[in-house]
């Protein structure tokens, strides 16, 4: 579509892509956790579960992909829309997708501004 690469999961349908990330998840965890990865894995791995990792540390990295694969290891195969549905959950609000999308290094206040408050 529009002459876009898709990467390694050119020939794989959703699910999948699903089951690749679930049982990499599972080889993680028999590998002996996410600590053993270098950073280069670990950003390979952030970055195919939907985590921008630029200007992440190691730690923030390592931290992100457990919260992701305790949730993974958990989610049964008869779940497996609740799997696809984990890049919106975990990845999308992280503060660094954030920069990329909307630019910046600001913090996000969520608190109205005081021209927001008038108008309601």
């Amino acid at each position: 579509m529009h002459q876009a690469s898709r990467g390694i999961f050119k020939r794989h349908s959703l699910y999948e892509h699903a089951f690749l990330l679930h049982y990499m998840d599972q080889a993680i965890c028999r590998e002996g956790d996410v600590h053993n990865m270098n950073e280069k894995a670990l950003r390979n791995a952030c970055l195919i579960r939907g985590l921008n990792p630029s200007n992440l540390s190691k730690e923030e990295m390592i931290f992100w992909l457990r919260d992701w694969i305790k949730v993974s290891t958990t989610v049964k195969e008869d779940h497996l829309t609740m799997f696809l549905h984990l890049p919106i959950f975990l990845a999308y609000n992280h503060p660094n997708n954030w920069r990329v999308m909307y630019g910046g290094d600001q913090a996000f206040d969520t608190t109205p501004s005081p021209e927001d408050k008038g108008k309601h």
